[in-house]
């Protein structure tokens, strides 16, 4: 550009900047038909840290597991500068696990050992700095 004149070099300069203006001036903009299944949940898992338990089945065992956890974000809120969302209950066969820094994971007797891809996916989740609580509830003790 430096060796042509500077009305060919500024033409050149602008048609580029208007077809790179056209390429990606436009791909930040969402439109409400280019969501997907999902994107809502997806939203409203990352507006705010949650901390997450296993959904296990057993009423009770989830009933507490959400009251014990709404327990302690109400302590977080109290106690530091974080201000976490409400608990969320999550499938690990299914959901996204990546969204939450905890997963608090009762262990209960009575449940389905969980499938070879879902222990897979808490494994990776684990790898990528995840942090799961496995509580016993001191099953194994003599």
């Amino acid at each position: 550009l430096a060796r042509r004149p500077r009305r060919v070099a500024a033409a050149t300069t602008m048609a580029i900047l208007v077809v790179l203006g056209g390429l990606f001036g436009h791909a930040d903009l969402a439109r409400a038909d280019d969501s997907k299944p999902g994107d809502a949940q997806a939203i409203e898992d990352i507006s705010k840290t949650r901390i997450a338990y296993v959904i296990t089945g057993e009423p009770g065992v989830d009933s507490i597991s959400r009251a014990g956890l709404e327990g302690l974000t109400r302590f977080l809120i109290e106690k530091t500068a974080l201000e976490p969302g409400p608990p969320a209950g999550v499938d690990i066969a299914k959901d996204e696990l990546s969204f939450f820094p905890l997963i608090y994971w009762p262990i209960d007797a009575t449940a389905p050992m969980p499938s070879q891809a879902a222990i897979a996916r808490i494994d990776a989740y684990m790898q990528q700095g995840g942090t799961v609580l496995f509580d016993t509830r001191d099953q194994f003790s003599n």
